[in-house]
């Protein structure tokens, strides 16, 4: 049976392959692929970073930084070299609060920590906990500290508890959907629901009742009057 030959991109060295038997590669080895991949990624050319006075290479490209500056900005807030120097609090990228905390047990490097988490140790210690919304025992190294009222820069001792990740994971998940029901929800006897909650509440599916608003039926019509006969059944997935 004769073979299929062709060269390796890198090296030339002649390679084969039966028919029906492999495949055609590129390379002829794992060296020569990655003498290959190093020169095409020192080739990438990178927009230099968008920090005034650095010039290293944007190689966070969405961000438009380089790798110390995404790292600052991500943990700090702030591209500027902490070090101590900078006085009050800063806020996260998700929102929370960093203040100063110099050889807290809660700080982050050294210098500073998570207000909250600050704010919770000095009021409860050490710990174990249990969890405020399930009751489960929970310690420093895995636990999270809730904000009550799901504000992330508020905080008061009387607004954060101890939750397990479950619960945390579980009031987050609620958050994005009371935000989907200020945003993109309908509202009927003062009762606001996304669409697909009120699909899974009438019985109706979700294409209906975008399909009924669409033809003019107001919002309660479309909801709550059931198919008809010939009408597309409703999947159970509901």
């Amino acid at each position: 049976m004769a073979g299929i030959y062709d060269t390796c991109a890198q090296c030339g060295a002649p390679m084969v392959h039966l028919p029906g038997r492999g495949k055609a590669r590129k390379y002829c080895g794992d060296a020569c692929q990655k003498v290959a991949n190093e020169a095409m990624a020192s080739a990438r050319v990178f927009a230099p970073c968008s920090v005034d006075g650095c010039g290293a290479k944007a190689t966070r490209v969405g961000h438009g930084m380089c790798e110390k500056h995404y790292i600052r900005q991500y943990r700090n807030g702030t591209t500027d070299y902490i070090g101590g120097a900078i006085p009050g609090n800063l806020i996260h990228t998700g929102g929370y609060v960093l203040a100063p905390a110099p050889g807290h047990p809660r700080a982050l490097g050294g210098y500073r920590a998570y207000e909250h988490r600050v704010v919770f140790y000095d009021a409860h210690g050490e710990g174990p906990f249990n969890c405020h919304w399930c009751g489960c025992i929970v310690t420093w190294d895995g636990m999270h500290v809730d904000h009550v009222d799901a504000g992330r820069d508020h905080n008061a001792p009387d607004n954060l508890v101890a939750s397990c990740p479950p619960c945390n994971k579980h009031r987050g998940h609620e958050a994005i959907r009371q935000t989907m029901r200020a945003r993109y929800g309908l509202t009927i006897n003062g009762k606001t629901m996304t669409l697909n909650e009120w699909s899974a509440h009438a019985g109706i599916s979700r294409s209906s009742i975008v399909a009924r608003i669409k033809s003019g039926w107001d919002i309660e019509r479309a909801v709550f009057e059931p198919r008809g006969k010939f009408g597309p059944k409703r999947s159970l997935s509901l």
